[in-house]
């Protein structure tokens, strides 16, 4: 028998991006690209968002545009791409978030432009999840998010938030990682894209559950979702999948096999500061670990200067 209930709303995407002004985008890669290659960088990223987000068809796709629309490269956008352009409104990133949810009738999906291997298949993923849950992110490597998406505006728009507020949401991880992104003129060294392990392992199944918790604020003594110090982490993590560990960092580090730094595998434990605190290993020289008290479960590098000193050695849990 035909249904008679109305086709579930496709959410809109919301593109946040700034005005391609040299010496104010992509500040941190000046020094390889020069000013202007920064802001030649920033405009090619913005562009792919965009492209990304119309070959999806969802929702209408808006461009949200910083200081202002006025820019002669938003204007091109807005002809080339046939968006509409909006103001972002705000003292803050999150004000401005908060913005454009209130302006948007509906679902939506709000995006910026530094993760090229986001891709529409990502997208459709998240508007599935909307259709079920109230809210959806992607976390991103440094405890922002790629993606958030609501399903209605008068929703909190982190994941901390959600967690307090009893609300249905779903952490995604990025299906485009390591897929051609257009950009391979412009990889720079030293910046690998993260490759989250995908295999049945112990460790590769603890580092997909901890990269949802990325964002997740440090409480001290914290082991569950509401909060997280640096061993609860690791604890919380691996007793989801069937591995029963102290909490305690010293202690941890008498649990499983030593590994060499050369030999590190995603899901190892690693450690630093004379065990006063561990990590998990993610691959490609990279941990995630809640750091400490006013930061975030985060991913971090080995290669860090901090990091790098302090190194005392991992442990492989099997």
């Amino acid at each position: 028998m035909k249904s008679n209930a109305p086709p579930p709303e496709l959410p809109g995407i919301a593109v946040f991006a700034k005005a391609p002004v040299a010496g104010e985008v992509k500040t941190r890669l000046a020094a390889t690209l020069g000013d202007e290659g920064a802001a030649r960088l920033h405009e090619r990223l913005v562009e792919r968002a965009l492209a990304t987000a119309l070959e999806a068809r969802l929702g209408p796709v808006t461009l949200w545009c910083s200081p202002d629309e006025s820019h002669p490269f938003f204007q091109g956008c807005a002809r080339r791409d046939a968006v509409p352009l909006r103001r972002q409104v705000g003292a803050d990133l999150g004000e401005r978030m908060h913005h454009a949810f209130e302006a948007t009738p509906g679902p939506l999906l709000l995006i910026g432009s530094d993760c090229p291997a986001l891709a529409p298949r990502d997208l459709h993923a998240a508007a599935e999840a909307l259709r079920t849950r109230d809210a959806v992110f992607i976390p991103a490597e440094d405890g922002g998010y790629v993606l958030v998406g609501l399903a209605r505006a008068a929703l909190p728009s982190t994941h901390r938030a959600h967690h307090a507020a009893r609300l249905s949401w779903l952490a995604l991880g990025v299906s485009g990682h390591g897929a051609d992104t257009g950009l391979d003129d412009l990889v720079l060294p030293g910046a690998p894209l993260l490759d989250v392990p995908t295999g049945g392992s112990t460790g590769a199944q603890a580092v997909r559950l901890a990269m949802q918790y990325l964002g997740v604020p440090y409480v001290w003594g914290g082991a569950s979702p509401g909060g997280f110090d640096c061993s609860g982490l690791v604890m919380f993590v691996y007793s989801q999948v069937g591995v029963s560990l102290p909490h305690h960092a010293a202690d941890q580090y008498n649990y499983g096999v030593p590994v060499s730094r050369d030999q590190l595998e995603p899901g190892d434990l690693v450690f630093f500061d004379g065990l006063g605190h561990v990590g998990i290993y993610i691959g490609n020289g990279q941990f995630i670990h809640a750091p400490h008290t006013g930061d975030v479960v985060k991913i971090s590098s080995l290669n860090e200067s901090w990091y790098a000193a302090t190194y005392v050695g991992a442990r492989r849990i099997t």
